[in-house]
């Protein structure tokens, strides 16, 4: 477990430092410090990291908190970025790449072990036998079984948890896909349709692409896209899938696709061919490409190689090797959807050679449009799989470069990077 102890006095501040943190790894717990002696005569090991600004940490030095025997203090304010021994300061405009490389760094250096990990209690399936231990987190930060395996869950059971003000269980580490295939199968899709999740969501995303260096005016344009596609199709399934994509904000299913969109669309003004009609094209196929899932949680597993694929379970698989022609299909039969919309969603899978599903794709199927959109997808995944860690983006666009040294890909590359580094790399520098 990785102690991180936020400390602002702006809570918009506080709850977006959390937010960055609960999407980084499974081994950082949170303490949201309200005053600095709260971190006076902590235990050695629990001396980990501190996350602040320029008037907390005069505040941590007026209570004599000895700041050397952490492990790290990230300084967030209006600062240049270095690191001074432990202290390191990070430029707000660069908040989530900063945060997301330095705490991995330090979690890949104390290689901290996940022994228990989280589920919202809302995930239960009713009236089904758990199929192992579930466990609460105690206020000394130990755990206890609260369900036992085989337990009947009833509605009775989690309004009890949650009348203990319990929003989240965990199971051991090694049970944790046992228990996601047994909520998933008792899962009713119908149920993510209608999920809602926090109101501020979109904004958060949108947020979250300003501060990686994208022009406000391509997020401004992905909301122009969006309301003229509701306007201009009409047709009652199209309208439930818009529908869909919304309801699935602040998962790494939206997050993903919608990061996908702001790439390609950034890089729209380097290709003359780049009209309204093919960035609709580009903003429905990024939108759209991942809505075939069942399960949005599988999203976040599509670019595992074929062979770790099959070591998941059976449920998984299909989900996830069926997810682009299921939804395909389907999207072939809405009225006056693009066939180049079509094959993004069908085909977004088919350009790795080992990879490839459903089918390999020919080079004849990969228009310009097309090829845009696979090079903002490859892009959007390889950024996950870096952590945001800007310093690793030139290693990231070669190996795009390598992998799409032909066709029409060949011809968008060089555009596409100087794009990619006018937006990261030239603004941090």
């Amino acid at each position: 477990m990785l102690n991180c102890y936020v400390f602002f006095l702006d809570p918009l501040m506080v709850g977006k430092v959390s937010a960055i943190l609960e999407n980084l790894n499974e081994s950082i717990f949170i303490h949201k410090i309200m005053d600095a002696r709260q971190l006076l005569d902590l235990p050695d090991q629990k001396k980990e990291l501190i996350l602040t600004d320029y008037s907390c940490f005069q505040e941590l030095e007026d209570a004599n908190v000895d700041i050397d025997l952490f492990g790290k203090v990230l300084l967030i304010d209006e600062v240049d970025s270095e690191v001074d021994g432990n202290l390191v300061y990070i430029n707000r405009s660069q908040i989530l790449m900063a945060i997301a490389t330095h705490i991995q760094d330090y979690i890949d250096e104390h290689h901290f072990e996940v022994e228990y990990v989280s589920f919202k209690v809302d995930k239960l399936a009713l009236d089904q036998h758990n199929p192992c231990d579930l466990f609460a987190k105690k206020a000394d930060e130990t755990f206890a079984v609260i369900l036992k395996k085989d337990l009947m869950v009833s509605s009775a059971v989690i309004e009890k948890i949650k009348a203990n003000k319990i929003d989240k269980l965990y199971v051991k580490k090694a049970d944790y896909p046992l228990m996601m295939d047994f909520i998933n199968s008792h899962r009713d899709v119908e149920d993510i349709l209608r999920h809602k999740v926090e109101v501020n969501a979109v904004e958060a995303m949108h947020n979250f692409v300003s501060e990686l260096g994208f022009d406000p005016k391509i997020i401004s344009m992905t909301k122009s896209l969006h309301e003229g596609v509701k306007k201009r199709y009409t047709d009652k399934y199209m309208k439930k899938l818009l529908e869909r994509f919304r309801n699935l904000e602040g998962s790494y299913l939206y997050n993903h696709s919608f990061l996908t969109s702001v790439i390609a669309l950034g890089a729209a003004d380097h290709y003359s061919w780049m009209n309204y009609e093919n960035k609709e094209k580009i903003y429905l196929g990024s939108i759209m490409h991942d809505l075939g899932f069942k399960n949005k949680d599988n999203a976040i597993k599509d670019s595992m190689t074929l062979g770790s694929l099959k070591k998941l379970s059976i449920s998984e698989q299909e989900d996830i090797l069926g997810h682009s022609t299921r939804f395909a299909t389907f999207l072939k039969e809405v009225k006056d959807v693009h066939p180049d919309v079509v094959r993004m969603v069908e085909l977004h899978h088919a350009v790795d050679n080992k990879n490839a599903y459903p089918r390999k794709i020919s080079p004849i199927e990969a228009n310009l449009v097309f090829c845009l959109f696979i090079l903002s997808h490859e892009f959007s995944v390889g950024l996950y799989k870096i952590n945001f860690n800007e310093s690793k983006i030139p290693m990231l666009l070669n190996q795009l470069s390598e992998r799409f040294n032909h066709g029409n890909y060949r011809k968008l590359i060089p555009s596409f990077r100087r794009s990619v580094e006018e937006t990261f790399i030239n603004k941090a520098a």
